[in-house]
């Protein structure tokens, strides 16, 4: 009997031992069926961006001489007749106040938002800077001279107007639409000042007619020059992830 009972116990044993190995018992645990799978997520791509400079050649156009004498604090600021500053030409011929912007190739894509107030003072006379570039947005007009100037927008897109600015002094004014913008005085014919306004990413070219375009997805892109003076200039250039492209522009005088 106790035989019988022994060589039962240790079938039973058994068939539990199995009956444990087949259900995947023991201290593993059974595999994630999603473990296995790869990631489908898309992979994160570094914006590039585009730099270069703006060449000017040939022989420079002649400046219009401005006359201060008209206004007691104009003539203070500036004693004898000054070149107006229509054209900023480096030694090496590097144009400043060129307008870079993207033209084609951002459609449905994201790229930066400005961040960067945009800000156009009226020192000594004159509007600085003379040249801006902006998304659509804010504008403020600041005036520090102790003398009366009002501002005038040229707008044919944006609603046009003529403020008066006493000193110290400020007016902000929203522009919505895509143009460019020439700014008047009336009481001082000679400042003159430009808006341009476009839904992309650009920049203004400085005394060293430097600019840099960043945060651009990969692509190809339509790259514009504009001056005050001269017929634009359009490019095409392409843009890795992460790199930055170069590309120069170069007016050249007519005439």
């Amino acid at each position: 009997m106790q035989v019988k009972l022994g060589v039962f116990l240790s079938i039973f044993l058994v068939a539990l031992l199995l009956s444990s190995v087949a259900c995947g018992g023991g201290t593993g645990s059974a595999p994630d069926p999603k473990a296995s799978k790869k990631s489908t997520s898309p992979k994160s791509v570094a914006p590039g961006n585009i730099s270069g400079t703006v060449l000017f050649t040939g022989t420079k156009p002649k400046s219009e001489m401005i006359d201060f004498s008209s206004d007691p604090v104009c003539r203070k600021a500036h004693p004898q007749k000054a070149s107006d500053n229509n054209f900023v030409l480096s030694p090496d011929g590097l144009l400043g106040n060129v307008v870079v912007t993207i033209i084609k190739g951002l459609e449905g894509k994201e790229f930066p938002e400005q961040t960067s107030s945009v800000v156009i003072n009226q020192k000594d006379c004159i509007y600085t800077p003379r040249v801006v570039f902006m998304q659509p947005g804010y504008v403020e007009f600041t005036s520090y001279d102790p003398t009366l100037h009002n501002v005038r927008s040229r707008s044919k897109k944006n609603k046009p107007f003529n403020r008066a600015m006493p000193t110290p002094g400020s007016y902000t004014t929203e522009f919505t639409k895509e143009e460019i913008v020439p700014i008047t005085c009336d009481v001082h014919n000679w400042m003159r000042a430009y808006i341009i306004v476009a839904q992309t990413i650009g920049d203004v070219t400085g005394v060293e007619g430097s600019f840099s375009l960043k945060g651009l997805p990969p692509g190809k892109y339509t790259v514009q020059a504009w001056h005050e003076e001269l017929e634009p200039i359009t490019r095409n250039v392409r843009v890795k992830s992460g790199k930055t492209a170069n590309l120069d522009f170069e007016f050249k005088a007519t005439g």
